[in-house]
């Protein structure tokens, strides 16, 4: 399945845990 063949963010290619892990770190940074 192809849903992201449109130009995205890099984020939205990225799976929500990652996207909550890289937001904690920079909170906590």
């Amino acid at each position: 399945m192809h849903i992201y063949d449109l130009p995205q963010p890099h984020f939205i290619h990225q799976t929500l845990e990652e996207v909550k892990i890289g937001t904690y770190e920079k909170i906590v940074m």
